[in-house]
């Protein structure tokens, strides 16, 4: 009877022993692998100039709240991968989640009130505005306020724009944009980006080679030949000569190409119009 008795007693520790090592193993190899608080705090400040005002926890993320210029954000970022998986305005996760109160506050109500006759319910969907209602209260969408992360925007750039990326910022405008500087061979390229669209708002380039014929100059210098809309700009190194490239659309929908020498200003003409054999498709002015 002893000997079974210790023999059970002893089986019972080694059960409580093996369980309390594969607790340990198991959620402290699932922690170690995920970034801390002040981790992720870190990467949003990184991302976006500001002020971290909250942090809330859950088991995969941290959404962090972020004062910025323009009010404030919501940035929700992954506990194992450290990634930026959404930003979206505060206001607008505030939105979210009356709506979802105020949905399971009327599905109680309906639990409870007599449903209203076919009739009846006609009357009702004639007479109510196109608006969600809590109450005496209406709640009014806002639209949301998300905007691409830089892996997104680098990964688009790279297909239009070769060099080297040198830096990439988000900036906290009324309209938020991305700044994005580029190195080329022969000149260094800043975009403005925008930071919902990912369309490319303005771009200007800076020859590390300084030439006579400056950048604006050589627009102007395009427009005087050619009035129209400038569909391209770059500047290319054409046996050895440095040239800007001028795409042009002019007025009558045909689209003319302005190869300018930065040295000295002289213009090549190339007429893209296949459908005219009286045009020149090459002509050079002074």
């Amino acid at each position: 009877m002893k000997e079974r008795i210790i023999w059970m007693l002893g089986g019972a520790i080694i059960t409580v022993v093996v369980f309390v090592l594969a607790q340990q193993f198991l959620f402290g190899t699932t922690s170690a692998e995920q970034i801390s608080q002040e981790e992720a705090e870190q990467i949003v400040l990184d991302t976006y100039s500001g002020d971290i005002e909250e942090v809330i926890e859950d088991v995969k993320h941290y959404s962090i709240k972020v004062k910025l210029p323009s009010g404030s954000y919501i940035v929700i970022v992954n506990k194992q991968s450290g990634e930026l998986e959404e930003i979206r305005s505060h206001q607008t996760a505030q939105s979210d989640e009356k709506e979802q109160d105020s949905v399971g506050e009327e599905e109680k109500t309906e639990e409870d009130v007599e449903e209203p006759s076919n009739e009846d319910e006609q009357e009702e969907s004639n007479s109510v505005p196109d608006k969600e209602n809590n109450g005496d209260h209406e709640i009014v969408k806002e639209p949301e306020q998300e905007f691409l992360t830089k892996d997104e925007i680098l990964k688009e750039l790279q297909d239009e724009y070769e060099g080297e990326f040198q830096s990439i910022e988000f900036m906290d405008e009324e309209r938020p944009y991305y700044g994005v500087e580029i190195e080329d061979k022969n000149e260094f390229i800043h975009l403005m980006i925008d930071a919902q669209t990912g369309e490319v708002t303005d771009e200007q380039i800076e020859l590390k080679t300084q030439t006579p014929i400056s950048q604006e100059e050589a627009i102007d210098i395009a427009l005087d030949k050619q009035s129209g809309e400038i569909e391209d700009f770059e500047y290319k190194e054409i046996n050895g000569t440095l040239y800007y490239i001028i795409e042009i659309e002019t007025e009558n929908d045909q689209d003319v190409t302005m190869r300018i020498n930065a040295l000295n200003g002289e213009v090549t003409v190339i007429w893209d119009d296949k459908d005219d054999d009286d045009d020149d498709q090459d002509q050079e002015e002074d």
